[in-house]
């Protein structure tokens, strides 16, 4: 029988370096549901947070929280810190850079609108100065894991490949473009571009015959509508899966084309507020074959 590989996918977890004592109830709660899974034949194999670690990204200690969280949640399964899969989302931008250089990110995006020059943004050293200083703090936390399984890394994505499962991950910043909610809160949506040159070079990086899923925060409609057509294409053609949170509602998928087909795996929240559906989801993959969905 083929190997069974469960992936615990969860998100938007706005950790607030202050503490919460509604944020605790809630994680409390999802720490001790974990441990069932177990039973029921999806103890995960693998760990993928889609963005949306800090709650403020620019508060002192910001991500000491996370790091709190994530080792019990590493303590409570039972899984080694190489089976971690990271994204930053746009709670994690720093607003302190954010701000001054809006007029920069605007002509970025305006200059992404064009494929060729989005392809050669991140070749632009202003932009991926930028991009480092934004993330910096979500930069130095991801580093400080086990980057055994690390392939790849470019200035927006990391490849990973675990060679016993036959399965690649590809992760990707899609909020190198966000505004953080210093215009409005909605001025990202249709103005975020995954390059098509970063996806296929992240792809070249790792087998041609493994199971590829990406992971990034925000679903593809929030791209530029060229960019979400490219985009989309190219996960049909080269990926099996793209995982992704940022509008806290779990939507799983599955869009078939021409050159292939995709699950989407969009999953809720871990944290919005109390009163509202907090949640995670379980993949079961067996690499080649679809998948199924537990939430």
């Amino acid at each position: 029988m083929d190997k069974i590989v469960n992936i615990l996918h969860i998100s938007d977890i706005h950790l607030d370096a202050a503490g919460s004592f509604s944020q605790d109830v809630v994680l409390n709660a999802f720490l001790e549901d974990i441990p069932k899974l177990d039973g029921l034949g999806l103890k995960p194999d693998l760990l993928v947070i889609s963005g949306d670690l800090a709650k403020v990204a620019d508060h002192d200690d910001a991500y000491n929280n996370f790091l709190n969280f994530i080792l019990r949640l590493f303590d409570v399964f039972a899984i080694d810190e190489d089976k971690l899969i990271l994204c930053p989302g746009n709670h994690d931008v720093s607003r302190k850079v954010a701000g001054p250089s809006l007029p920069a990110i605007q002509a970025w995006r305006k200059e992404a609108e064009d494929r060729d020059k989005a392809n050669t943004l991140q070749l632009n050293p202003a932009y991926a100065g930028h991009v480092y200083k934004t993330f910096e703090g979500y930069y130095q936390l991801a580093d400080s894991f086990s980057q055994k399984s690390v392939v790849s890394t470019g200035t927006s994505y990391t490849s990973y490949f675990f060679r016993e499962f036959g399965l690649s991950v590809i992760s990707v910043n899609t909020a190198t473009l966000s505004t953080a909610g210093l215009i409005s809160p909605r001025d990202d949506e249709r103005k975020l571009v995954i390059p098509e040159r970063l996806l296929v070079d992240a792809f070249a990086t790792v087998p041609r015959d493994s199971h590829k899923l990406v992971v990034g925060h925000h679903p593809t409609s929030w791209l530029s509508e060229t960019n979400e057509e490219m985009v989309r294409r190219l996960l049909g053609q080269s990926g099996h899966m793209y995982m992704c949170g940022h509008i806290h509602i779990a939507r799983p998928e599955t869009v078939s084309g021409l050159l292939g087909s995709c699950h989407y795996a969009q999953t809720g929240a871990l944290y919005e507020w109390r009163d509202r559906w907090n949640g995670y989801c379980v993949y079961q993959i067996v690499p080649g074959s679809p998948l199924t969905c537990h939430g």
